[in-house]
């Protein structure tokens, strides 16, 4: 009895020590989460539409695998006058790891309009280049030239005189760019330029003999739904295609659209946040974004286009 009670006397003894030392483990583990190695990034909307919600979906997902980062959104829009200031004092003064702009205006408040000296990313801005200059990191709403050209290539062997539909004042500079890289693809990129939505008819009229199709690229003067729709009906009409950068080409009637996953680009945007955060050595950089390619087979059936599904091979 004596010897039970001398072994129960010595494991209370050492199940105390047991207990305390999982105590302070406990202890430290919290300590350390919410130390050097626990962050909070903030999340600044332009606006609150559908595109953005998916991206903030993904950017949701994302994070959640990560027990030791949070965030907070923010929606720009919500802020005005005295709020506004409001806002750019407590992100100043906070203790955000990073801060991500989702949409041209909420990147412009974050890199001209604050004093933030954290580590700033973007997501789902078109030209983040015009905002932040050499210095754009994060996740664009654009392709680069070589690999759109590569991608029509590709997917339309077939295709060789494109009419690239835009407004010099807007990008002329694609233009460049886009007849540069066509000529190691073999395609001929040929401008079809205009200064107002009225030069369009003429401008195709001229133009109609030399394409095999009209590539239309983000540009305020030829851009509008009605000028989509107007467009894919008269190239139907002569037999040409179209090619379109958005889900609405597509859903118009577009043979070709480079269609981005907005919650996919969420998700991008949430691990390369995460990498700056814990990464040693992160260098600034543009990350291309998650998209696909649909082709409107049907279509390309009918006109007798050859074509080749790049998403399933």
């Amino acid at each position: 009895m004596k010897k039970l009670i001398l072994f129960f006397n010595r494991f209370k003894h050492n199940f105390s020590y047991v207990l305390l030392g999982y105590l302070l483990f406990c202890i430290f583990v919290v300590t350390s989460a919410k130390g050097e190695d626990y962050q909070k990034a903030a999340i600044i909307v332009s606006r609150e539409i559908k595109p953005y919600f998916e991206a903030l979906e993904g950017i949701d997902d994302e994070f959640s695998n990560y027990s030791n980062i949070t965030f907070e959104v923010f929606f720009l829009e919500k802020f005005q006058g005295k709020s506004i200031t409001a806002l750019k004092n407590n992100l100043n003064n906070s203790e955000f790891g990073i801060f991500v702009g989702i949409g041209p205006e909420a990147l412009k408040f974050l890199w001209i309009d604050n004093e933030i000296k954290k580590p700033i990313i973007f997501s789902m801005v078109l030209h983040p280049e015009k905002i932040m200059g050499d210095k754009s990191c994060g996740i664009p709403l654009s392709l680069p030239i070589d690999i759109l050209i590569k991608d029509i290539k590709q997917s339309l062997p077939s295709i060789k005189n494109i009419g690239l539909l835009f407004d010099s004042l807007n990008n002329d500079d694609f233009f460049q760019s886009a007849s540069k890289y066509s000529q190691t693809f073999s395609i001929n990129i040929i401008p079809l330029r205009v200064s107002s939505k009225k030069d369009i008819p003429s401008v195709l009229k001229s133009h109609w003999k030399d394409i095999d199709g009209i590539w239309m690229i983000p540009d305020s003067t030829t851009i509008s739904e009605s000028i989509i729709q107007y467009l894919i009906k008269e190239s139907l009409l002569k037999k040409k295609i179209v090619i379109g950068y958005n889900k609405f080409f597509f859903e118009s009637g577009s043979a070709l659209a480079f269609v981005f996953d907005y919650k996919a680009i969420g998700i991008q945007t949430a691990k390369y946040a995460s990498h700056i955060l814990f990464a040693e050595d992160t260098k600034c950089e543009k990350k291309n974004p998650h998209y696909r390619i649909h082709l409107n087979e049907n279509l390309l059936k009918k006109l007798g286009i050859i074509y080749i599904d790049k998403n399933n091979e």
